[in-house]
């Protein structure tokens, strides 16, 4: 029994009508007590905090408050809220660096410091936030992640690549094939490169006027004779009778 409920017993003993006020917790009142603060921070991180797993990757993040600035000017449902947007903003900070995890607090450890110079006392809370999906670290250069891709293309048969070996360069086939493949293609640049607009027509007072120096004809650029070029490297192959 604590000394005031002792104190209390006492006074009821003495004078059996004497009505002590009831005791009454408004909580909508302002927060007094800096331990309170302390014990609902406790309190709001337990109740996001995980089981800690070895091995895991871990990051460590702060926060703090002016006590001065809380006495007396938030009650517990403000504090609470204040201390759930903490928890998200130090959660955001990791997340930013580490978008490729989920973070949830893991462990904490709180306590109320005391600037020498300025004499002003702070609440002080430290947590350890883990990836409980564990996925890789990713690093950055120059403030770009670094990506490295690995491509896996499936590989040819045996059979596939003993085919190929014994084909020559100079098979009638792999020529033929080559010849038609080259002609398209020539064909298809020398019709886009010989392709001309409408040419607008031109006011016959214009042309008359003997003021004004002879306007010349616009002429279509020859278009690279690729599909010659070609032709002739692949004529020039010789080819093997099988």
């Amino acid at each position: 029994m604590s000394l005031f409920n002792a104190r209390d017993k006492q006074l009821v003993d003495k004078n059996p009508y004497l009505k002590l006020p009831e005791e009454q917790v408004d909580p909508t009142a302002n927060i007094l007590d800096p331990l309170l603060f302390q014990s609902i921070l406790h309190r709001t991180l337990d109740e996001e905090k995980a089981e800690t797993v070895p091995g895991y990757r871990t990051r460590i993040n702060d926060c703090r408050w002016r006590i001065q600035n809380l006495l007396g000017n938030v009650n517990e449902e403000t504090w609470t809220g204040m201390c759930k947007a903490a928890i998200n903003g130090m959660t955001a900070t990791i997340h930013n660096a580490q978008p490729n995890g989920t973070w949830v607090p893991c462990e904490y450890e709180s306590r109320v410091a005391q600037n020498a110079r300025t004499q002003e006392s702070f609440l002080e809370v430290v947590v350890r936030f883990m990836d409980t999906s564990n996925s890789p670290e990713l690093a950055y250069q120059d403030g770009r992640p670094v990506v490295s891709v690995t491509v896996q293309t499936p590989g040819l048969d045996q059979k596939t690549l003993d085919n190929l070996s014994q084909r020559s360069s100079t098979d009638p086939e792999i020529k033929a094939a080559l010849l038609m493949l080259t002609q398209i293609m020539a064909k298809q640049h020398g019709s886009a490169a010989t392709e001309e607009l409408p040419a607008k027509p031109f006011r016959k007072a214009a042309e008359e006027d003997p003021r004004l120096p002879a306007r010349k004809k616009a002429e279509a650029a020859p278009a690279p004779n690729l599909d010659r070029a070609a032709l002739a490297a692949l004529e020039a192959i010789p080819t093997v009778e099988k």
